[in-house]
């Protein structure tokens, strides 16, 4: 972050050369180009906050995801550890423990969300600011105290706005976040699911043929695929596991 901003123009420099500039202009035809400077610089330092702004959110994301990486590893001891104490009335004997990937707790911390207008920004970074800032003002709908970890677009640009995943800095989050986006304050045109496994992608997609084989045997029936079952959607509260052979 150093090195960007020994690159970028002093300001200070230029407002005191417009400043001095100001002082001599008597004249009408003087001030017009004073103007269209004053303009440009103003325009700069907007920019200069921007890319500032950009900066120090990367690094604070950076330092939060090696902390979050310390805990996890902090904890995975930790629970080996305890895994591993004799039993009252057993010998101690070494159990092979199945390790949790990197992959599988990333996705325990994570979502997926449905309906967030892209950005029409012109450079990668604002986009990701302008996401990261409908993120913040979705999660303050929704009433949920989270710690971003990452966030990207998901998928090829197309009509439709590409999902987002996002990744938090721990699993209450994502679990805190799902319950919220169950209530009331969740925005109609936004949904917002768990991020799947391969396995569980290649279920869900399986129930979803199913249900265009049950639209044409109950065409009055609304479905939905929930908890990797086909439910029918119930008022105020959770869809209902829907009994069928095919």
């Amino acid at each position: 972050m150093s090195n960007t901003s020994k690159n970028k123009p002093n300001i200070n420099d230029e407002i005191q050369l417009l400043t001095e500039r100001a002082g001599k202009a008597t004249t009408i035809s003087q001030m017009k180009p004073l103007i269209i400077d004053l303009i440009k610089t103003m325009s700069n330092i907007y920019k200069q906050q921007q890319q500032t702004i950009i900066e120090l959110q990367t690094e604070l994301s950076g330092q939060n995801k090696q902390m979050m990486e310390k805990i996890d590893t902090l904890l995975a001891k930790t629970h080996t550890s305890v895994q591993n104490l004799p039993r009252e009335n057993e010998s101690f004997t070494n159990t092979s423990l199945t390790p949790i990937t990197s992959d599988e707790k990333e996705r325990l911390r994570s979502i997926v969300i449905y309906g967030i207008k892209e950005s029409g920004a012109t450079t990668p970074s604002l986009k990701m600011h302008e996401d990261h800032e409908e993120l913040k003002s979705l999660f303050d709908t929704l009433e949920v105290e989270v710690a971003i970890d990452k966030h990207y677009r998901m998928g090829k640009t197309g009509d439709q706005p590409r999902p987002i995943k996002c990744v938090f800095a721990c699993s209450k989050h994502q679990k805190s976040t799902l319950k919220a986006s169950r209530g009331s304050n969740r925005p109609q045109h936004i949904k917002i699911r768990p991020s799947y496994n391969k396995e569980q992608r290649q279920v869900i997609a399986k129930k979803r043929q199913d249900i265009i084989q049950l639209k044409e045997l109950h065409p009055n029936v609304t479905f939905v695929v929930y908890a990797g079952e086909v439910c029918t959607p119930q008022v105020g509260s959770l869809p209902v596991p829907f009994n069928y052979t095919l």
